[in-house]
C-alpha cells in the first residue's frame, strides 16, 4: 500500500513516516520543508518539497490513502 503524507516532515509527520516505513508501507512523503528534511532515507520513501495549496502539485498517481498533516 502507498501512502501520501503531508507535513511529512513536520513534527508530527517526522515521528510517523519511519513507523508507516517499518510496517511495510511506500511513502510519498510531501512538505513545504520550511525547517528543513529530517526523514531518515528508506527505499520505499520518496520525499517531494511542495505546498498543499498548489493542489496541482499534490503527487496522488499510485496513492492508496492519505493522511494529512499539513497546515500551512
Amino acid at each position: 500500500m502507498n501512502l501520501l503524507v503531508t507535513g511529512a516532515c513536520g513534527y508530527k509527520g517526522s515521528v510517523l513516516v519511519p513507523k508507516l516505513l517499518a510496517a511495510g508501507y511506500g511513502v510519498t512523503a510531501f512538505d513545504i520543508q520550511w525547517f528543513g528534511n529530517e526523514l531518515p532515507a528508506h527505499d520505499r520513501l520518496t520525499v517531494i518539497a511542495g505546498d498543499v495549496r498548489d493542489v496541482h502539485a499534490v503527487p496522488l498517481e499510485d496513492v492508496d490513502a492519505i493522511i494529512h498533516l499539513a497546515s500551512v
